[in-house]
Formats: structure tokens, C-alpha cells, sequence
């Protein structure tokens, strides 16, 4: 299956929800790539969630023979899982992903207020600057790792 046909699959299916997938995931849209694009070509490979309907690791470990085949997790359902009644799982479920960072943030947050004090003030901003710092480092090693996969698979020109 050709890259946009596979794109125009998983685009078309009602597991992906490009909105969801650029909330969860700002270096897609950072990058100005097409959501279900990118999930099809980078996505899928980092354990990605296509939508809250769907885990890809969820399904990977449910199906071990798509994890050592390579394959695709979304693409496979859409094309054969679900006409062979293989189970998905939710990413809710799975329980993967950024949710960990909102409730280390959040509960981080909520001691600080509860018992306030003179450097409250400075834990929340330094919680906040380091939020920030941790976002930009992650969506600067997303472009480094898109640059380096299609240094991978574009192919060399041979000199004439």
C-alpha cells in the first residue's frame, strides 16, 4: 500500500481523529505535517494513539504478531483485524501516553497551593519554565528524528 493511500485509509476511519491527535501530540503540528500522515509514517513507530479509541501499543501487545511483523497497528485493524475480530483497546485503557506529565504537573501544582508559603510563588513559575523547557527539548528531538528517518528513506542520488 502506497504512503497517501494508507494516509487516506487511516484518515477516512472513524479510530482516527486528526483534532485529538494534534491536541495530544503539538510537535505534529509544529512540524506542519498531516496528521494521519504523520501517524502512518513516524506515529505508529513512537506508540502513538491515532484517537482515545485506539492504543497502538494497546493492540501491539494484544497481537504479537503484528509487533514482529512491523506492521502498521491502525492499518492492520482497518484492513484485516476487524474482519478477523482481533480486539482493540482504548488509549483510556491502555492508560499510555501524555497523561502521566498533566497529573505530575497538576498534583505537583495542587501541593503548592495547599500549603502556601513565601516560595510558592517561585515553584510555580519554575514548575511552569520547566514545562516549557521540557516541551521545546521534546518537539526539538521529534525534528531531529523526522529529519533523521527521511534521511533513512530518501534515496541517494548516484552522480551521473
Amino acid at each position: 500500500m502506497k504512503a497517501h493511500e494508507a494516509a487516506q485509509l487511516v484518515e477516512a476511519s472513524e479510530l482516527f481523529d486528526a483534532r485529538w491527535y494534534i491536541e495530544r501530540y503539538p510537535d505534529v503540528k509544529a512540524v506542519n505535517i498531516n496528521p494521519a500522515a504523520h501517524y502512518c509514517k513516524y506515529g505508529w513507530q513512537m506508540l502513538r494513539d491515532p484517537s482515545s479509541q485506539f492504543s497502538t501499543a494497546g493492540y501491539l501487545a494484544k497481537h504479537e504478531d503484528i509487533k514482529r511483523e512491523g506492521m502498521n497497528p491502525l492499518l492492520h485493524y482497518l484492513r484485516f483485524g476487524k474482519k478477523e475480530g482481533r480486539a482493540i483497546v482504548s488509549s483510556h485503557e491502555q492508560g499510555i501516553g501524555n497523561k502521566l506529565k498533566e497529573v505530575k504537573t497538576t498534583s505537583a501544582l495542587a501541593k503548592v497551593h495547599a500549603s502556601p508559603n513565601k516560595n510558592s510563588e517561585g515553584v510555580v513559575k519554575q514548575l511552569a519554565e520547566t514545562q516549557a523547557l521540557l516541551e521545546h527539548y521534546y518537539i526539538r528531538c521529534q525534528e531531529l528524528e523526522f529529519q533523521k528517518l527521511d534521511h533513512k528513506q530518501t534515496p541517494k542520488m548516484e552522480s551521473l
